[in-house]
């Protein structure tokens, strides 16, 4: 009687957690800090704008950190957890680099150098979190450069996931469908007067920077000058998530489509 008692006192509890709003599951979103740096050294200009993860899950909360300060230079020897003092190391880094540069340049030939790096928290669900890093930099030449990347996060660990997601990564017709999209184009012909150092499409390099992973699906971009002319600007492929089901592997699988 004893022991029916206490299972019924525990279903009765467990009908009254379903009942009230208190008892939900707890949220694994990653709460973030954003920190800034505007600033103006001579005639340099740096702005940093960092989302830093805050609490939440250990390994996944360094695994960021690490990747932040690896994003900014991945010579900071402190801390990771400690952000302000990552910054400020990071800026004064960057002030450091840009007045070298400044010193190659003849003093009567007047250059305002900057420097604008943003690492933003931009896609998030229960299994993992996406991170995008934005940066334009001007050092001397006839225009700054400018690149995005990503690298999206398993939250139960860590760790960081990407082509490593499908058992086929054979994407070349993804690739072709997506840059003749990008580029508004109806013919291969036409794709390939776009590009350059392509001389055969079935041989369609990946890009450079790994994948990852938002909304509308996976993400590639060839950052500037790497298969198209500057004023291309970075061609962008996204593949949706219904075509990249059957390549996907079971890690994949439960990442992304299983729910």
């Amino acid at each position: 009687m004893k022991r029916q008692a206490t299972w019924g006192l525990a279903l009765a509890l467990a009908v009254l957690c379903l009942a009230f709003s208190g008892c939900k599951k707890p949220s694994t979103e990653v709460s973030i800090r954003t920190l800034e740096v505007n600033e103006v050294q001579n005639q340099d200009s740096l702005y940093l704008a960092i989302d830093f993860p805050e609490g939440g899950r250990e390994p996944l909360r360094k695994a960021i950190e690490e990747f932040i300060s690896e994003t900014l230079g991945g010579t900071y020897e402190g801390d990771y957890a400690q952000a302000d003092s990552m910054l400020a190391f990071y800026k004064e880094q960057y002030f450091r680099d840009m007045m070298e540069v400044r010193g190659e340049f003849l003093d009567d030939v007047p250059m305002e150098f900057f420097k604008e790096v943003l690492i933003s928290k931009v896609y998030e669900t229960d299994k993992v979190v996406t991170y995008q890093v934005t940066t334009d930099e001007y050092y001397g030449g006839a225009h700054g450069i400018a690149t995005t990347s990503g690298t999206t996060f398993r939250k139960s660990d860590g760790r960081r996931v990407g082509l490593d997601m499908l058992r086929d990564q054979e994407l070349h017709e993804f690739l072709k469908e997506g840059l003749m999209d990008y580029f508004g184009v109806k013919t291969e012909r036409e794709l390939e007067d776009n590009l350059m150092g392509v001389d055969d499409l079935y041989l369609l390099p990946m890009p450079e920077t790994e994948p990852y992973f938002m909304d509308g699906g996976m993400v590639l971009i060839y950052q500037s000058y790497e298969i198209a002319c500057y004023a291309a600007g970075q061609p962008t492929v996204v593949i949706p998530y219904d075509k990249l089901e059957p390549l996907f592997n079971v890690t994949g699988r439960r990442l992304f489509i299983d729910k």
